[in-house]
């Protein structure tokens, strides 16, 4: 039994969380703006933010009559207002970034996505509807669906991964259905719960758009299709998130956009809109999902929505931060340790885009370390996990 680390902070010079804040943000709000045509007020709106971040101390959310500046300011901010971003707890740290560029870019009164033009650059035939294509146009188990939603994670655009990606990382039709660098792979067990019959509904709480979205949908499409299974909810952010989250609207853009790309992906969209008038298919969102707390924290009505579910499917790295409270575990922790507090069974497909991880033995990380530093956080490697609820038998028999 273990007792719950603390989170990541930023402080620790030389940490991937520190680097976050000195290295890859600046690079990350250069991108947006210079994707985006903002106007005067926008722009120094984020000049003041890369000055805040970069010499300046955590400012209060400022943005209008804003819904959520009260909770932004009073729950979360005030704990750390005044001091350095390189001296405040990761999880939150990140989050506060990217409500802070929704401010910047007027985002609750223009409602325009700043990272839109990111995102749609990167949702391109050679990308994310190859992915649908190759998964589509030939029959695929539902293992190979689960791999390609895994290795679909790889690509991320707040990590730039798609761009830092060397040819080890490439998604090809060969790398998509590869169990190379599953670093703890409960497939089998995954594969068999989802044939057995007893998992009849689905949480699906997705990541990003673009390639992995697609690649989200293919499979979300496979399970739908399955006797075995009565309805998925797929969860999305509430609105524009590190960069590249999915929301609504960016479903919506996928449809539109896969529908017009090959009678394969037009077959998918028509399936999933069925699905979706049908009620077998339900898209949800939350405010919880772009707050800065972890899954342990979950509002009882949304926890409680997740646990009526047979399986939630967590997807990508931030939902695996979230459900192990973004946390340097010590070794020997499992993600049932980590996860425990679920009352239904849980997957996480994540590649390794942070330092947290649990259910890797002392030996294999000391060998990964030798291999290759950065193992933990460069996207080559990921994880299937899969916490099987104890009492999940005797709870069908009683319904």
């Amino acid at each position: 039994m273990f007792v719950r680390p603390k989170p990541i902070f930023t402080s620790e010079a030389g940490s991937f969380a520190y680097r976050t804040f000195t290295e890859r943000v600046p690079k990350i709000l250069n991108d947006i703006v210079t994707s985006n045509s903002f106007d005067c007020a926008q722009l120094a709106r984020f000049s003041d933010l890369r000055e805040e971040i970069r010499n300046g101390q955590v400012a209060l959310l400022d943005d209008g009559n804003c819904t959520d500046l009260v909770t932004w300011n009073n729950e979360f901010v005030s704990r750390y207002a005044g001091l350095r971003w390189t001296d405040i707890q990761w999880m939150f740290a990140e989050c506060y970034l990217y409500r802070r560029v929704l401010a910047a870019s007027g985002y609750f009164e223009n409602c325009q996505d700043p990272y839109l033009n990111l995102k749609m650059k990167e949702l391109s035939p050679a990308a994310g509807f190859s992915i649908a294509n190759s998964l589509l146009s030939s029959s695929q188990s539902i293992r190979h669906f689960i791999l390609a939603a895994l290795w679909g994670n790889r690509v991320d655009l707040s990590y730039n991964v798609a761009q830092a990606l060397s040819s080890e990382g490439n998604l090809t039709s060969d790398t998509l259905w590869s169990t190379d660098n599953i670093l703890s792979n409960d497939l089998d067990t995954l594969a068999s719960f989802l044939s057995s019959g007893r998992c009849r509904s689905i949480a699906y709480i997705a990541d990003n758009a673009g390639s992995e979205f697609c690649a989200d949908l293919c499979l979300i499409d496979a399970l739908l299709r399955a006797p075995y299974f009565a309805s998925v909810t797929l969860f999305l952010k509430p609105q524009p998130f590190f960069v590249s989250d999915a929301t609504p609207q960016d479903f919506e853009i996928h449809l539109r956009e896969l529908r017009a790309h090959s009678h394969h992906t037009r077959g998918l969209c028509d399936r999933l809109e069925v699905a979706r008038s049908d009620g077998r298919l339900t898209v949800s969102t939350d405010p919880f999902f772009v707050l800065p707390l972890f899954y342990f924290e979950t509002p009882l009505e949304l926890f409680e929505s997740f646990c009526r579910h047979s399986l939630c499917i967590f997807k990508g790295d931030l939902n695996y931060r979230r459900l192990i409270g973004d946390a340097i575990w010590p070794s020997g922790a499992t993600f049932s340790d980590a996860v425990g507090y679920f009352s239904t069974s849980v997957v996480a497909l994540r590649t390794c885009k942070s330092d947290g991880i649990v259910g890797v033995s002392t030996e294999q990380a000391e060998a990964l370390d030798s291999q290759d530093a950065t193992w933990r956080v460069n996207g080559l490697r990921g994880v299937i996990q899969m916490y099987l609820h104890g009492w999940f038998t005797l709870r069908l028999k009683k319904t």
